[in-house]
């Protein structure tokens, strides 16, 4: 009988984007107020992605940061999964483009197309005697295909970029 592996959370980082949307300023943008986006959602501000950034670029940034925490380097990756729904684009996955931005040499991946559930469907989604080091990311770029004028901005709150 074979025995299970062991794994650990060795690392963990997150990043959003400086810019932040408040509710005040979607009240400048659509019809809506600060009470009503917080009475149905509870959500005050919104990071938002600059213009030229991508999902890629968000996960890179708390990749790095997990790395660090775990003491390891980019080159002992061996594997990249990534949760999204805003993928830099359709081929090559985001995975792959994070694996290169990461100088991650060693490291194969995919994307997991999953929005808020990414996150605990990129790490169900490791392969069995994949590498001894890994790196799952749920990434959206979300505010970049939500537009701020919109209704669905008032209160979505999908629109927010985060890694």
């Amino acid at each position: 009988m074979k025995s299970l592996r062991r794994v650990k959370i060795a690392g963990l980082s997150t990043y959003v984007p400086p810019k932040v949307l408040t509710n005040a300023d979607l009240e400048t943008l659509v019809d809506t107020t600060n009470e009503w986006i917080l009475q149905r959602t509870g959500i005050k501000e919104r990071h938002i992605v600059g213009p030229g950034v991508a999902t890629s670029d968000l996960a890179k940034e708390a990749a790095c940061g997990a790395i660090r925490q775990a003491g390891i380097t980019a080159a002992d990756l061996g594997f990249i999964a990534v949760g999204t729904t805003t993928p830099d684009t359709i081929f090559p996955s985001t995975a792959c483009l994070l694996q290169h931005k990461l100088a991650a040499s060693h490291a194969w991946g995919f994307d997991v197309g999953a929005a808020c559930s990414g996150a605990a469907s990129s790490p169900a989604a490791t392969p069995a005697r994949s590498a001894s080091c890994s790196a799952r990311s749920r990434s959206s770029a979300a505010s970049r295909v939500v537009a701020p004028k919109s209704r669905l901005a008032r209160s979505s709150p999908s629109m927010a970029s985060l890694a």
